[in-house]
C-alpha cells in the first residue's frame, strides 16, 4: 500500500507544555478519535488497566516518567483536553511500546528501516517509518514553539502518532538537531522511562553532546536506537542503541554505508538482548540481508539517491524493505523521511520512487 498526499501538519505556539498539548489535541481531534477508536492493541491495554494488576502497573509508569520529565506529561493531559480524549487512554498510547509487552494480546509496537551514507561531501540518511496497521496512517507532522515572554525556549518539527507526543518517529530541531528512531524489543523490559518521553526530550537537545546525554538517560523502560546527525556538525553521525540494560554508541566512519532495521546490533551480545518476536524478528533480518546484498551497488547518482534505492526496494516479496502489509510481514510502510545534513534538507516521500510530498529546511535558530 502507498500514498501520494502530504502528511498532515500542525503548527503550535504556546508559552506553557500543556497549552502546546492542548493545541495539538485540538487541531487532531478527529484523528485521534479514529485512531483510537481502531487501535485494538490500546484498547486491550485500557482494558487491562481496569483490573488491579493493570492499574497498578500503569501507575507505576507514570510515577516514574513524572518524576522525570513533568513538562512532557503536561503536554500528554493538553493532548487529552484538547482532543476530548480520557487522560488515561492517551498516557496509555504513550507508553504504548513498553505497556503493551505485559499486557496478553497486545501488539508491540514494531517497525522501521534506517539506511546511512557518509562520505567528504555527503552526510545523509533515510528513515522509513513502518506501522502495524492502518489507522496508525492517521500521524501527522507537528511545527512546536514553547516561548518565555516572546523568547523562543525551543522549537522543533517532528511526527507524531496519534494521541503521543512528538519524536517517536523523527524530527529536528532549531540547534539543527535531527534523529530518527527504530523500534528495538529487548528481552526483559521494566516499568521504566518511556522511549516516546525519551524521544521526545531529544527534541529539545542544544547540541549532538546534549542529544547524546538525553538519549542515553538510565532507567529506560523499553529498547529503541536512536540515529543522530546535527547539521552544525554534518561529519558526526552517532547511532545508539537503548534498552533496560544501558546503552551502547556507535560513531560511523567517514566512507561507510549501513543499515540498521529493529534488532540489537551493537556491543558485546546484542542477541541477548533482542526478544525475539516472530515475524517482527524475521522481517528485520530479511531487510538486513537485502541492504547488505545493496551495499556494494554503486550505480545510484549519490549516497542519497542509494539510500533511496534502498528503503524503497520490494525484492523480497515476502519481507520488502517497503513494507506492504501483506503475510507473512504484517507490517505497512507509511512513508519515508530523508535528512541531507550539508543541505539542511528533510524531504518525506509517501511512495518509495516519487517527488517528496512534504520539504523542510533545517536552519540553526529556526525549525519551522
Amino acid at each position: 500500500m502507498s500514498f501520494d498526499v502530504s502528511l498532515p501538519e500542525v503548527y503550535c505556539r504556546a508559552s506553557s507544555h500543556f497549552e502546546l498539548g492542548r493545541q495539538v489535541g485540538a487541531a487532531m481531534a478527529s484523528r485521534i478519535a479514529d485512531a483510537f477508536l481502531a487501535d485494538k492493541s490500546l484498547q486491550t491495554m485500557h482494558e487491562f488497566c481496569e483490573c488491579a494488576a493493570g492499574s497498578e502497573l500503569l501507575t507505576e509508569f507514570e510515577r516514574v516518567n513524572h518524576a522525570k520529565y513533568p513538562h512532557i506529561l503536561d503536554e500528554v493531559a493538553g493532548i487529552a483536553a484538547g482532543s476530548g480524549q480520557p487522560a488515561r487512554l492517551v498516557l496509555l498510547a504513550n507508553l504504548a511500546q513498553e505497556f503493551s509487552t505485559f499486557v496478553p494480546k497486545a501488539a508491540p509496537v514494531v517497525g522501521c528501516t534506517d539506511c546511512h551514507v557518509l562520505t567528504e561531501c555527503e552526510s545523509a540518511w533515510g528513515h522509513t517509518e513502518d506501522v502495524a496497521s492502518v489507522d496508525e496512517v492517521l500521524g501527522y507532522i507537528i511545527h512546536s514553539t514553547l516561548l518565555d515572554n516572546d523568547a523562543v525556549v525551543t522549537a522543533y518539527t517532528a511526527y507524531a502518532y496519534p494521541g503521543c507526543v512528538a519524536g517517536w518517529a523523527w524530527g529536528f530541531n532549531q540547534h539543527g538537531v535531527a534523529f530518527s528512531i527504530n523500534a528495538l524489543t529487548p528481552a526483559s523490559l521494566c516499568a521504566g522511562l518511556a522511549a516516546s518521553f525519551i524521544s521526545r526530550d531529544v527534541l529539545d537537545a542544544r547540541s549532538m553532546d546534549d542529544a547524546i546525554v538525553r538519549a542515553t538517560v538510565p532507567l529506560q523502560g523499553g529498547g529503541a536506537r536512536f540515529n543522530l546527525g546535527s547539521v552544525t556538525e554534518p561529519e558526526r553521525r552517532v547511532l545508539i542503541e537503548a534498552s533496560p540494560r544501558g546503552c551502547e554508541l556507535r560513531q560511523l566512519v567517514p566512507g561507510e554505508r549501513c543499515t540498521v532495521c529493529n534488532v540489537y546490533l551493537f556491543g558485546d551480545a546484542p542477541n541477548e538482548l533482542e526478544g525475539r518476536r516472530g515475524p517482527y524478528a524475521e522481517s528485520s533480518h530479511r531487510r538486513l540481508a537485502r541492504a547488505t546484498e545493496l551495499t556494494c551497488d554503486n550505480s545510484a547518482s549519490s549516497g542519497l539517491e542509494w539510500i533511496k534505492r534502498v528503503l524503497g526496494d520490494v525484492a523480497y516479496s515476502d519481507f520488502p524493505i517497503w513494507r506492504s502489509s501483506f503475510p507473512p510481514d504484517y507490517a505497512l510502510t507509511d512513508h519515508m523521511v530523508t535528512f541531507d545534513l550539508r543541505a539542511r534538507r528533510v524531504q518525506v516521500f509517501r511512495q518509495s520512487e516519487h517527488r517528496p510530498v512534504n520539504t523542510f529546511y533545517m536552519q540553526e535558530g529556526l525549525a519551522n
